[in-house]
């Protein structure tokens, strides 16, 4: 289990060390805190989507992580510099993927 904060002003995941008693340093509002079992800034993915030729298999590094009612999206930069967004149903942490 991960412990990540949701900022509802900011509408983003911040990392742990902008958040001090439950309030974001960036905007000083309160965090949700959310278990989760799936992504936190700087993991290491592989795209496993195949929609995209170009950038399938490619191991990027998570950048930035929106929430919303659609789901869940990851900001990515792949280790050839190429920054996307991507769904989160696209990627694996990398070394989960069975070769």
């Amino acid at each position: 289990m991960r412990t990540q904060y949701w900022c509802e002003e900011c509408q983003n995941f911040v990392e742990e060390h902008l958040v001090e008693d439950g309030i974001h340093d960036g905007c000083g509002q309160e965090v949700d805190i959310y278990e989760d079992e799936e992504f936190q800034l700087r993991d290491t993915v592989e795209i496993i989507s195949t929609s995209n030729p170009e950038i399938h298999g490619k191991i990027a590094t998570v950048l930035d992580i929106k929430a919303g009612i659609h789901g869940k999206d990851l900001r990515i930069r792949t280790d050839d510099g190429l920054v996307v967004w991507i769904d989160a149903e696209d990627v694996v942490l990398w070394g989960e993927v069975s070769k």
